[in-house]
């Protein structure tokens, strides 16, 4: 428990480094590709997790996703400060027009909703509760971040709510879980 922060080579949100370093609540960043062969023992780094560009693999995902189909919807259960939405920002026109980005978390993510304006992102922000009271209709979900924000005995009600939404033929992808 003696690490400032965590840099691998290697590695994705839900891999080991990443995992301890948010139960110990210390920077991560994970899949540079070269940090080990580059910094040396002793060499003074700052690391700053809050300002990264968003998370490749999912706007990789959505991206390709979005390229086969009409309609998209993205679920965040963590939206934060928006850095997801960060990422997203590198997609097309086409893409952006088609994705609905749902922002669901216990306050109003003013942060996320202004990144969302910034790169017009189609979004809607709700709060847990309200999210399931509204009527959803959904050929493809992009679910992420579920366990950031729902406690492991809530989870089959909060998912029943988004799988009863779905259109026949549809399905989910669930990052995160």
């Amino acid at each position: 428990k003696k690490a400032a922060a965590f840099i691998t080579d290697f590695g994705g949100i839900t891999c080991h480094a990443a995992i301890v370093a948010r139960e110990w609540k210390v920077p991560c960043i994970i899949g540079t590709g070269s940090a080990t062969k580059v910094l040396k023992d002793g060499d003074l780094i700052e690391v700053d997790a809050e300002k990264g560009k968003g998370d490749i693999q999912i706007e990789q995902a959505v991206g390709f996703i979005l390229k086969e189909t009409s309609l998209f919807k993205v679920i965040d259960y963590g939206c934060g400060k928006g850095r997801l939405l960060e990422g997203l920002r590198t997609l097309d026109d086409t893409c952006r027009n088609n994705l609905l980005y749902i922002g669901i978390n216990k306050n109003y993510p003013t942060e996320a909703q202004s990144v969302a304006n910034k790169y017009k992102i189609n979004s809607e922000f709700y709060t847990t509760d309200e999210f399931e009271k509204i009527d959803l209709k959904v050929k493809y979900i992009f679910l992420i971040n579920v366990l950031h924000e729902i406690p492991l005995n809530e989870l089959p009600t909060r998912l029943y709510h988004i799988f009863k939404s779905l259109e026949v033929g549809s399905w989910v992808y669930i990052h995160d879980l």
